[in-house]
């Protein structure tokens, strides 16, 4: 008897919760959409607000990226950069590859949250891990300059190298410069690093 309790109990939750959380999901989903459209035809960015809020606001970490965005860009609402910096964190925090990086930019410039090289190499290594190519290429520079970390062009061409292999122009460019700056066994040394990285990360990045 009281098995069959638990088990009416267990069902009249999975009912409730079950529509929920559709909802939830296609209202985060909405947001994408809408922020995609806004971004392809440059206007109603207004319209995207309200949805992505209300999915943010439920934790849904591509919801609470994209407010982030929309603050950023000052599309929707009044650009505010602690705002950005608040729901880039949110997001980041659970783990989103695409708000860890933002929030790396965010503290490698200091808008929104005060200037930290340190933080910024955290932010964009958690992200460069999961393949986002813009923190890849970012972390690079970091170890170039020695902003936050040593320099080291060693491993800021292994994540250039590991940027290219994702195919960014921009990583490509990157190493163009550090030619200069680097021996042929060093430029070997950061290939075969990446490589290594790249055969470890490949089945579980993007």
């Amino acid at each position: 008897m009281r098995f069959c309790k638990k088990l009416v109990w267990a069902l009249c939750c999975a009912l409730f919760l079950v529509p929920a959380v559709a909802v939830m999901a296609s209202t985060t989903g909405q947001c994408e959409k809408l922020v995609q459209h806004a971004l392809a035809v440059l206007d109603n960015y207004a319209e995207a607000v309200p949805v992505c809020r209300k999915a943010a606001e439920q934790g849904y970490a591509k919801a609470e990226y994209n407010l982030g965005r929309l603050y950023d860009m000052g599309q929707g609402v009044p650009q505010d950069y602690a705002k950005t910096a608040y729901w880039m964190r949110k997001a980041a925090e659970q783990g989103y590859a695409k708000a860890e990086g933002n929030l790396g930019r965010l503290y490698d410039v200091g808008q929104g949250v005060p200037q930290d090289y340190a933080k910024a190499v955290y932010w964009y290594r958690k992200a460069a891990e999961q393949g986002d190519v813009t923190a890849e290429t970012n972390l690079g520079w970091e170890y170039t300059s020695g902003k936050g970390v040593p320099r080291d062009y060693v491993t800021a061409a292994k994540w250039f190298f590991v940027a290219k292999a994702f195919g960014s122009p921009e990583a490509s460019l990157s190493l163009g410069l550090m030619e200069d700056r680097m021996t042929r066994s060093q430029i070997i040394m950061a290939q075969q690093r990446a490589e290594q990285w790249w055969a470890a990360h490949h089945e579980t990045t993007r």
